[in-house]
């Protein structure tokens, strides 16, 4: 049944559109569809956790946390606070061009409603930085429309760089995603950063 109703069942109200760069955000974390390798050894290793940061207004990507560890606060709070920052020093880290000359204060966060998002520690952060964090409706996934765009492009370049899981063993069709692996944490983050700063963020939407 909630199947259908997502499909078929009219969406009614309208998400607030902000009127300017950085008024409200969208924040949301997803595992990497790409296996990495160890620096040292090349042996595949895992996949990353990504958390990802979209500006409304003009759908830009402006912050970013890539890492093995789980979503966390720290996760959420770090991809917002590259969000605000100059990027310039931390893309050239990555052999990147600043890609993303930008920064500035957040006037609203929205997410969901996952147990990081809801803890006194991010209500804390984000309100000292002037802030306002919104919880979407639970269970209603449209109203994160924006990110999961996002996400969902996301996954679908992410299937053509060495190691990809793909979204499901169909598509995969015997690739040996382990064996394929090439890519280190640091140079997958530079790849994925590379698509969404140099070329997503330069789309049409």
């Amino acid at each position: 049944r909630r199947e259908y109703e997502g499909r078929h069942r009219p969406k009614v109200g309208r998400f607030p559109l902000p009127s300017a760069p950085y008024e409200g955000v969208m924040i949301d974390h997803t595992v990497s569809d790409v296996i990495s390798v160890d620096e040292g050894s090349r042996r595949s290793v895992r996949r990353a956790h990504i958390t990802l940061v979209i500006d409304l207004r003009t759908r830009l990507v402006i912050g970013w946390y890539v890492s093995y560890d789980p979503p966390s606060y720290v996760a959420a709070m770090t991809a917002l606070t590259v969000a605000m920052l100059p990027k310039k020093e931390l893309l050239a880290s990555h052999g990147l061009p600043d890609l993303l000359p930008c920064h500035g204060l957040i006037g609203t966060v929205h997410s969901d409603n996952a147990k990081e998002f809801r803890g006194e520690m991010m209500r804390r952060a984000v309100e000292s930085r002037g802030t306002v964090l919104t919880l979407r409706p639970a269970k209603q996934p449209h109203y994160g429309g924006h990110i999961e765009s996002l996400m969902h492009t996301r996954a679908r370049y992410e299937a053509t760089e060495p190691g990809a899981t793909f979204s499901n063993p169909r598509e995969r069709d015997g690739y040996a995603s382990e064996d394929e692996a090439t890519l280190t944490l640091k140079e997958y983050e530079a790849n994925l950063l590379d698509f969404l700063l140099g070329e997503y963020n330069h789309r049409t939407h």
